[in-house]
Order: C-alpha cells, then sequence, then structure tokens
C-alpha cells in the first residue's frame, strides 16, 4: 500500500516557483541532503482539484445531513450542501463503499465492495461486519421498519436481507434480475428498483420474491427514490435523465436532463432530489417542482491516473471515465469510450490507436481504433500500469503483478511475450527509441532501470527513490520520474545527474489491500515546448511545470 500522503504538502497557491532540491552531481542514487542548485520551474495547477474520488451513493441521516459513498477514495463523505465543504466520516480502508444507507434508528449501513462486505456502525458505535463473501455487492438500503436490504450486481446477480446482529448467513430473496441498482424499500414491504442491464424498472414483493415491471424504455437505469407524494423518481446512469413516475397512475415525465453518467439520487426532508455523478465529484440539486438546479460540489476529475500527449491535449485516464484535456486551459471533453472499456487508470495512445488498461475489478488492457472508435482487443493483465507503444504498433505493459514487461502483438491477436521479468513492481515505462532503451520504474525496489533491448543488459539509473512511478523523457532527453513517496519529481540527464525539479505535489492516494499497492499511477507527460505535466491522485489535479 502507498504512503498515507501528508495533507500539510498540498500546494495552495496555483503559481509558484520551486527549487531545485538536489546540486547536479552525476550520482546515481536519490538522496536528501544535497545542497541546493540554481535552476527553478514555475508550478501552475494545469486542472485544480476537487474533493472525494468519485461519489456514487447519496443518503440522509434523520438530521437532513447529506453523506455520500466512494469506492475509489475508501471513505464515506459528508457534504455541506450549503457551501460544499466535504468531511471524511469514515476513511480508508474500512469507509470503501458503493452504496450507503440510514436506518431509523441512526445506524449507517454500508457495501463495501474491496471486502465483499456489509459494514454497519450504529450511532457513537464501532464498525461492525454483517455480512462477508458478498463479491460485487453494491446497492443497501433500509425498510422503514428497520430492515435491511442489499444488491449484489457486478460479480453476482442477487437480492438478500441482511441480519443486523450479523449472526444470521444473508436470506435470499431472489437472483438472475439483471442488475438490480439502486432501490427504495417502501411501508408495504415492496422494493422498487432498476435493473441496470434490462433497462427497465420493477418491483419486488420481499415476502414472495415476485417481480414485477414498473416502467421500460431506459438507457441505463442506476438508481431510484421514491418522494412522500408517491412519486419515483429515476436517474439514468447513460442518458443523463432524471425521471419523475407516479406510481398511482405510472405517468411519466423527464424532470431535468444533467450531464452523465448519473450513479445515485436521495431526497431531504422538503422534496429536493440530489444525485451523484461519478466522473466528476458531481453532486447537483433539483427542486422539483420548478426544475432548477443547482451545484453543490464538482471537479473537473474524479479519480486520475495516466497521461498521454495527444496532439495538443491530454488524454488523462480516471477511473471514472477517460477525458482529454486542452494543453492552453485545462478544458476537459470526455472520452466516449467503446462499450465495455471501464475503469482505466492507465493510457498510451499512437497515430493509429489508443491504449487503456486497469487494474479494477480485475487487470485488462484495452486497445482502441482511433479512426474507427472500435476496440480492437481485449487482453488480461495481472495488473497492468505503464504502456508504451512501438513503432510496429505492438504495446509493452509494465506488469505489476507479475513482476514484467509484455509485448502485445500488434492487431486483433491477443498473443503477448514476456520481454523483461524478475521485476520489484514495475509501474512506469518510457522507450527511447534512438539507442533501443527501455527505462522502467520499480515501485518496490525503489529504482527506475534501463535496459537495453538488443543485448538485454540492464543497469540502474537512479535508486534509494520511495515508491517511483510515473517516466517519460523530455525534449532534451532527461528522464523524468515521479516519486510518489516523497511527492518529488525527478530529471535525469544523460551523463547521469539526478536532480529534484519540484516538491510537494501530492501524489501516493492510498487504496485498499485488495489492489494493488501503486494504485493510481502518479503519471507525467511532455508537451512541444518541454512543459511536464504531472497528475496528482491526492487531489484529483494536473499540475503543469515550465522551466524559468
Amino acid at each position: 500500500m502507498k504512503h498515507s500522503p501528508d495533507p500539510h504538502l498540498s500546494i495552495a497557491a496555483s503559481v509558484l516557483a520551486i527549487t531545485i532540491a538536489l546540486s547536479p552531481t552525476p550520482v546515481p542514487a536519490a538522496t536528501d541532503d544535497a545542497a541546493p542548485g540554481p535552476v527553478t520551474y514555475r508550478v501552475d495547477i494545469l486542472i485544480p482539484g476537487s474533493a472525494m474520488h468519485g461519489v456514487h451513493g447519496l443518503a440522509f441521516d434523520k438530521d437532513d445531513e447529506l453523506y455520500g459513498a466512494s469506492l475509489a477514495g475508501y471513505s464515506i463523505y459528508h457534504i455541506d450542501r450549503q457551501t460544499g465543504a466535504v468531511t471524511t466520516t469514515v476513511g480508508p480502508p474500512l469507509g470503501n463503499s458503493d452504496d450507503l444507507a440510514f436506518g431509523p434508528d441512526g445506524t449507517l449501513a454500508w457495501t463495501a465492495g474491496a471486502f465483499s462486505s456489509i459494514f454497519a456502525r450504529a450511532p457513537g458505535g464501532e464498525i461492525r461486519t454483517l455480512a462477508d463473501g458478498l463479491g460485487g455487492v453494491n446497492s443497501i438500503n433500509f425498510s422503514p421498519d428497520g430492515r435491511l436490504y442489499i444488491t449484489r450486481v457486478f460479480g453476482g446477480d442477487h437480492l438478500y436481507e441482511i441480519d443486523l446482529a450479523g449472526k444470521q448467513a444473508p436470506r435470499l430473496i431472489a437472483k438472475k434480475l439483471g442488475g438490480l441498482n439502486g432501490f427504495e424499500v417502501t411501508a408495504d414491504n415492496t422494493l422498487y428498483g432498476p435493473l441496470f442491464f434490462k433497462k427497465k424498472i420493477i418491483r419486488v414483493d420481499l415476502a414472495s420474491g415476485e417481480v414485477h415491471d414498473v416502467a421500460t424504455g431506459f438507457g441505463v437505469p442506476a438508481a431510484v427514490n421514491i418522494d412522500q407524494h408517491g412519486n419515483l423518481y429515476v436517474v439514468d446512469y447513460k442518458l443523463g435523465q432524471v425521471t419523475r413516475i407516479r406510481l398511482a397512475d405510472g405517468d411519466r415525465e423527464v424532470l431535468v436532463e444533467l450531464q452523465p453518467p448519473l450513479d445515485n439520487l436521495a431526497i431531504d426532508s422538503r422534496g429536493f432530489i440530489y444525485v451523484s455523478n461519478p466522473a466528476f465529484n458531481r453532486i447537483t440539486e433539483i427542486d422539483p417542482e420548478t426544475r432548477h438546479t443547482r451545484v453543490i460540489v464538482e471537479g473537473r476529475l474524479s479519480s486520475p491516473g495516466g497521461l498521454a500527449l495527444d496532439g495538443d491535449r491530454l488524454f488523462i485516464a480516471d477511473f471514472w471515465g477517460s477525458r482529454f484535456a486542452a494543453l492552453g486551459t485545462g478544458a476537459i471533453t470526455m472520452y466516449d469510450a467503446p462499450d465495455g472499456v471501464t475503469a482505466s487508470s492507465s493510457v498510451a495512445a499512437s497515430d493509429r490507436y489508443y491504449a487503456l488498461a486497469g487494474i479494477w475489478p480485475f487487470g485488462v488492457v484495452y486497445v482502441i481504433d482511433r479512426s474507427t472508435h472500435k476496440l480492437v482487443k481485449r487482453a488480461r493483465v495481472g495488473a497492468p500500469y505503464g504502456l508504451v507503444f512501438l513503432a510496429d504498433d505492438s504495446l509493452l505493459v509494465a506488469d505489476y503483478k507479475g513482476g514484467q514487461v509484455l509485448q502485445l502483438a500488434p492487431g486483433k491477436t491477443r498473443d503477448k511475450t514476456v520481454i523483461v521479468a524478475d521485476l520489484a513492481g514495475p509501474v512506469g515505462l518510457v522507450y527511447r527509441a534512438r539507442d533501443d532503451t527501455l527505462f522502467i520504474s520499480e515501485f518496490d525496489a525503489g529504482r527506475v532501470i534501463a535496459i537495453d533491448r538488443a543485448s538485454g543488459e540492464r543497469r540502474t539509473v537512479v535508486d534509494n527513490l520511495a515508491q517511483p512511478e510515473g517516466l517519460a523523457l523530455d525534449n532534451d532527453g532527461r528522464l523524468l520520474i515521479t516519486e510518489t513517496g516523497r511527492n518529488r519529481v525527478w530529471a535525469v540527464a544523460a551523463d547521469g545527474t539526478a536532480t529534484v525539479i519540484a516538491t510537494g505535489i501530492p501524489m501516493g492516494l492510498a487504496g485498499g489491500d485488495d489492489l494493488p499497492a501503486p494504485f493510481l499511477p502518479s503519471s507525467l507527460a511532455v508537451d512541444q515546448a518541454n512543459r511536464i505535466y504531472v497528475t496528482s491522485d491526492v487531489e484529483n489535479a494536473v499540475y503543469r511545470l515550465t522551466a524559468d
């Protein structure tokens, strides 16, 4: 697991000067005690940060206070609806949550997908495990009389009742429903919820398990909630629509349209609706009478990882939706990934292809044809991080879990070859074509090595690093390195001179033990003007370094 980032390392100002921390002495090891050098870099924030790391389920407590669930943030957050301030209620790792709910007695319960478990905490109490061994746990809610229900969706397709004492096994109510997601339970023991994969709303008799259709014809319905007037509200993950259905007669209308994806919703005591968008860490308030909307909190990124230069823009891999950012302004355009491409944390771009890779829920690499926008292939890899296209359109992949670098053959074939083995947690990759040299950062060993691809000879470029991740080559041929364990960026010249060029950039978001230790990679890219871009996975930001 990564180090826990020091919150005092956050850079508050948007523009500042950073002095080199090391003298330009040609040494192969990184040290902390060298004299300051004369070079400075101007650092500005291209994309400002945001709170949370993807917000999913929403719920109100008895005091009408709003809370949000986060899988990648491994946290449950409290959101101040007036100021937008976000504070952590349950932190990592046990705060890992896709959905959450408050019972009539104030008990907070949540689905912890990272642990395949259901956790709960009574007011003033400790966290308890109510059930475990439930892969794909997704949505959760209490009935008005205090009974607890959960669903499994990605990794299962079941509806259960959970024993609040944590002594009895979950009671199976129904299975093979079609992805029952965010649901609501009424006083008459009826559950209303969306079928994520069947694009419709159903109701379930919780006593018998009988299922009946309520409404059809949605894009991807993700969650429902019912107000005090008997109106059922549906959020559509794909279309961004919030639809109101009058349960008494089935009358239906689209209340508002918001930017997708929409994940979940909650209704406060006034009847105002709050909708989550995980791709932008956004929560939107809706007045159902006037249809007026107000953004409570938001950001431009959700959970950023890899970077790739793509002409005059950056391609940013993000856990909850990869996107492009204009180099000049940081303006965001979402990448419309082909169906089946999800949860990406690494990216590469060539003239013909894009490559995206994800580590959750399993390791997978996607290659996408840029001209046709079609998925060329999907390859399973233990824990893919660094991606590099070669001239023949084959793809190099750093497999952290396998301790190796793989070469995926070009085209549709899924053939792959191990080209480098016996590595201690490879994460970053960069290739120097002029001398056929591959650079690899070894997260676990705390070093960066260079490999001559012709001879196979390997040498250490820099060692004594704390959790090195991202690599890039600048236009002067220097090797750039993010050292996440010390929140630094290094530059290594051709003669071996190792120099810190920036410090204090928050890196190294801590994940859970269910994921590879690097979690989201702190990555680098360099544009034609030799400006350096660095992702902050802690702040959900992108920093830009320009030499003075």
